[in-house]
């Protein structure tokens, strides 16, 4: 993923020896440098060769056997440059195509989750108006305000104004669920944010709205 990111090739070079020659030169190392034998018993039922047919980044392989007993090697004659050039002809071509298809699949699933979100809020938010509204007119009918009719009309005016400037905030939000913006919320919890934010707002209206009229 790395290498696809950044646009390169991998090349592994697999060395393969045989068991009994590295417990053999594990015991000529001095400590620190040796490690136990159960070790080099474990790492060795463990360890899985490279499989191109399996792993697509595997492809450009190299093994290389080690020879028994252990000889040195003129890794001269081993690390050719035809290898190493074939690395470098195999790198993905595509990863900008790949990433421009994940950033349109991200603004689709965001737009639609950004729709759900504004709907659900939206509807919430009618019925906070819808309370308070019915609260304005009986305070108003308590009141036996002459101009009641009117002030109710422009507090739902401006009401509704509020509601319009927190559905229009929503749009202008950065993508959701990125990695830097942390855990994304759910959409309920979304929309309970909003819900929360706009009844402050008009409950602090309707406080104004009453004030002036009492």
């Amino acid at each position: 993923q790395i290498a696809r990111k950044g646009g390169a090739g991998v090349g592994v070079m697999y060395l393969s020896s045989d068991v009994a020659a590295c417990q053999l030169r594990n015991n000529n190392r001095k400590p620190p440098h040796r490690v136990s034998s159960s070790t080099i018993a474990k790492m060795a039922t463990t360890l899985q060769p490279p499989d191109p047919t399996k792993f697509a980044w595997e492809r450009n392989c190299k093994t290389i056997h080690i020879p028994k007993p252990p000889t040195i090697i003129d890794w001269r004659s081993v690390v050719d440059y035809g290898w190493l050039g074939s690395i470098y002809a195999k790198v993905p071509r595509d990863v900008a195509e790949e990433e421009r298809k994940k950033d349109i699949i991200k603004e689709k699933d965001r737009t639609a989750t950004l729709k759900s979100v504004t709907h659900q809020a939206e509807v919430a938010m009618r019925k906070c108006l819808g309370s308070r509204v019915q609260k304005l007119q009986r305070y108003f009918k308590d009141q036996k305000v002459s101009d009641a009719k009117s002030r109710v009309k422009r507090a739902v005016k401006e009401m509704g104004f509020m509601r319009r400037q927190l559905l229009a905030k929503q749009t202008t939000m950065p993508s959701m669920g990125s990695e830097a913006e942390g855990p994304t919320l759910s959409i309920s919890a979304m929309v309970d944010e909003i819900v929360v934010e706009y009844e402050k707002m008009i409950d602090e209206h309707v406080k104004v709205v009453v004030g002036v009229s009492s």
